[in-house]
C-alpha cells in the first residue's frame, strides 16, 4: 500500500514543480525567437538550428536574471506547447470561412458562406491531431 502512496507523492511533486511563465517572460521568449529567425537560426526544414534553445536560455537569463528558466524542461516544454498551438491555428485558418484579424490578433469566422460550424472544425482538427500523434513522427522545430 505504501508503494501506491509514494507514487502519488511523486506525481504531486511533479505537478507542483511545473513552471508558470509570466506574460513578460513569454513576450520576451517570442521576441527572442523572432530575432533568431531573422538571424538565420532556422534550417531549411523550418526547425531551429542546434543550440538555439541554449542561446534563448542565455538571452532570457540576461533579461530576467532570477527567472531560473532552463532549456530542459522549461524552454523545451514551451516550444512543444507553441508548436501545438500554432498547428491548431494553422489548421483552423486552412478551413473555409475563417480568417485572421491582424488588429485583434485573433481568428474570425465568416458566417455568410456556408462554412462549417466552429464545433465541426474543432472536431475535425482534434480527429486529425489524434491520427497525427499516433504515427512515429517527431516534432522538428527543436
Amino acid at each position: 500500500m505504501e508503494v501506491g502512496g509514494n507514487n502519488q507523492n511523486v506525481e504531486r511533486l511533479k505537478r507542483a514543480s511545473r513552471r508558470i511563465w509570466t506574460k513578460q517572460e513569454e513576450d520576451a521568449f517570442v521576441t527572442i525567437l523572432e530575432d533568431l529567425v531573422t538571424k538565420d537560426y532556422r534550417c531549411d526544414n523550418r526547425s531551429f538550428k542546434l543550440g538555439t534553445n541554449l542561446i534563448t536560455e542565455k538571452a532570457l537569463t540576461n533579461i530576467f536574471p532570477t527567472c531560473g528558466i532552463k532549456v530542459n524542461p522549461h524552454i523545451d516544454s514551451k516550444m512543444k506547447v507553441l508548436r501545438k498551438q500554432y498547428s491548431i491555428v494553422y489548421d483552423i485558418l486552412s478551413k473555409s470561412g475563417f480568417g485572421w484579424n491582424d488588429v485583434k490578433k485573433c481568428i474570425e469566422v465568416d458566417n455568410g458562406q456556408g462554412a462549417e460550424t466552429p464545433a465541426d472544425i474543432v472536431d475535425d482538427i482534434n480527429r486529425n491531431h489524434v491520427i497525427d500523434n499516433m504515427g512515429d513522427e517527431e516534432e522538428s522545430l527543436n
